[in-house]
């Protein structure tokens, strides 16, 4: 700008489509959108005082989680049956839901998902930094202070299905300041020295809440470890509404 001061800009931008696709109620796909820059500015102010300040903002917004359904894993038959019969259950979402759009799971197909909520985030972020230095000769006086600031919302279909299950939202909220004020020598002398105070101050606010719809809780859910497969006589054995994957097709194998 002049012989004793500069300004520096920069940013970025950069977007994707996404290369998963939501055939669901909800649609959408895993796009993503980044942007965000810079500017600072250096002045020597007079002969024994300089200033150094910058400012940056950065923005990221994201559609789908993009997460491929793999299917269930379920234990066999018998234990299933004795499971429900005991019911010694507990509520259990395992990772990829069965979706009855989608014929096959990953890594037969890797590029589709089912899901019937809107899913969603945007994340922000605010740093800015000012430095005073001031030469007194002998020694110098330098104060830094700084500033941060982050927020982030998200919208999530937790059940990662086309049935209304589990959905939950968030936010978080973070603060983070600091101020340094410090004297320290000048010079290569045989003794150097440095003394000063530094104080900081932080605040954070996090919400989050989920809902589980009357399908859920409606619903028994297995958490087990091996895969099974299902003859359709099997599912005869179930009362409706009381084992979940009787929403898939008959005689499907679900494994991982």
């Amino acid at each position: 700008v002049t012989e004793n001061s500069a300004v520096l800009l920069s940013g970025f931008y950069d977007t994707t489509e996404g290369n998963v696709r939501n055939i669901g109620p909800s649609g959408g796909t895993n796009d993503a959108t980044n942007y965000g820059g810079r500017i600072s500015y250096y002045a020597d102010l007079t002969d024994r005082l300089a200033v150094k300040a910058s400012i940056a903002y950065e923005e990221n917004q994201r559609g789908l989680r993009g997460a491929i359904p793999d299917g269930e894993l379920f234990p066999t038959t018998e234990q299933l049956i004795d499971l429900v019969i005991d019911n010694d259950l507990n509520p259990f979402i395992p990772s990829g839901f069965i979706n009855s759009d989608l014929s096959t799971f990953f890594p037969e197909q890797n590029d589709t998902v089912s899901i019937d909520a809107d899913e969603s985030s945007n994340a922000n972020q605010l740093i800015s930094i000012l430095r005073l230095d001031y030469d007194f000769g002998p020694f110098s006086l330098i104060s830094v202070n700084g500033y941060a600031k982050s927020e982030r919302f998200f919208l999530n279909d937790d059940d990662s299905s086309e049935f209304a299950s589990i959905t939950s939202e968030g936010s978080a909220r973070n603060q983070f300041g600091s101020t340094e004020l410090r004297l320290q020598s000048n010079g290569d002398n045989r003794l150097d020295w440095v003394a000063g105070i530094f104080g900081s101050l932080s605040r954070n606010d996090s919400q989050f809440s989920s809902v589980a719809t009357e399908l859920l809780r409606q619903s028994t859910f297995i958490p087990a470890p091996a895969s099974l497969f299902i003859e359709p006589a099997d599912l005869a054995l179930f009362p409706d509404n009381q084992l979940f994957i009787i929403n898939a097709p008959p005689g499907t194998v679900y494994q991982s």
